[in-house]
């Protein structure tokens, strides 16, 4: 009777266990030198990449307030077409993909386990952290250097581009550091060379083929070279220095996979200057799937789009 009292007090004591303290209060579990949060999870790989993503959202409402906002260019308009136009290029899966670098080094402090779940504490040293952002930046400035030598205006709006990465960067930085981190190359310095690339008032015509009712590839195009501050038009009445011409061709694939259809996309773009002499010229080609021509289209449009966006500044127009 004797052991089974024992046994007894045993089992209670184990059932009315208390929950660690970091369970509820975290912060107050590590030093200032770290971040720390806690993830929930039916096992321990869930309850750790709980962890792991809450030091992340850390990130995200702390500096959301402090975002800055940059202005590519005016959206400006006369009697011969749009001078240029401001453009929004999402720079969401660059910023994660450098952020996700700093979320290696969290480390798995404690793990609880309850009846009904499994916790784990994760900490981030904010000091290394912070080491791994300024190097993420470095890396960038580095990058932007070279485009601002180039002076095109492609590499002028890839360098706004990294700007806008570079700036969300630092604002983690800052969080972790205390103090945002220098750039090497001003906005203002690249508006300045900006505006003067579109005071040269550079008209340039286009033409696009493309398959069906479709028009995406000519709005990419137009949309880029308006980012690129040359005024477009698209009527061969008006006067201009350049002509971009393009065409988007399909042709479908033999497939075996009952419901799906393959289609090789091939994308031609040339410049050429107004009295029709070739400066310029890209080639690009996918293979795509879907259950119709549009959907294989949708799927191939994303890589056209990012082929123009990265190399349409060679086509010797500047």
């Amino acid at each position: 009777m004797k052991a089974l009292f024992v046994i007894g007090i045993f089992i209670c004591s184990v059932g009315f266990a208390k929950e660690p303290k970091w369970m509820s209060s975290p912060a107050e579990f590590c030093s200032a030198a770290e971040l720390c949060a806690v993830g929930e999870g039916s096992g321990t790989m869930m309850a750790e990449s709980a962890a792991r993503n809450e030091i992340s959202k850390i990130f995200e409402t702390r500096i959301k307030a402090k975002t800055t906002v940059f202005t590519n260019s005016e959206s400006l308009s006369d009697a011969d077409g749009i001078i240029s136009a401001e453009t929004v290029e999402d720079v969401t899966s660059q910023v994660e993909e450098k952020t996700q670098q700093v979320l290696k080094g969290v480390v798995i402090r404690e793990r609880y386990e309850s009846d009904d779940a499994t916790f784990a504490l994760a900490s981030l040293n904010k000091r290394k952290a912070a080491k791994t952002l300024k190097s993420e930046m470095k890396s960038l400035d580095n990058g932007m250097l070279e485009f601002l030598k180039d002076g095109t205006r492609n590499a002028l709006n890839k360098i706004l581009k990294d700007m806008k990465i570079r700036e969300t960067l630092n604002l983690k930085y800052e969080f972790l550091h205390g103090g945002k981190y220098p750039p090497v190359v001003t906005y203002a310095e690249v508006m300045k060379r900006k505006r003067a690339k579109r005071n040269l008032g550079t008209v340039v015509f286009i033409s696009v083929v493309e398959p069906g009712e479709t028009k995406e590839i000519k709005e990419l195009i137009i949309t880029k070279l308006l980012e690129n501050d040359f005024r477009v038009v698209t009527d061969k009445s008006k006067k201009f220095k350049y002509r971009v011409k393009a065409t988007l061709e399909s042709k479908k694939q033999h497939m075996n996979v009952k419901g799906f259809e393959k289609y090789k996309f091939t994308f031609k773009i040339e410049s050429q200057t107004g009295g029709g002499r070739r400066i310029g010229k890209l080639d690009y080609g996918t293979a795509q799937m879907g259950r119709n021509f549009k959907q294989a289209y949708d799927n191939a449009l994303p890589f056209i789009a990012e082929f123009i966006y990265d190399k349409i500044g060679e086509l010797n127009i500047d």
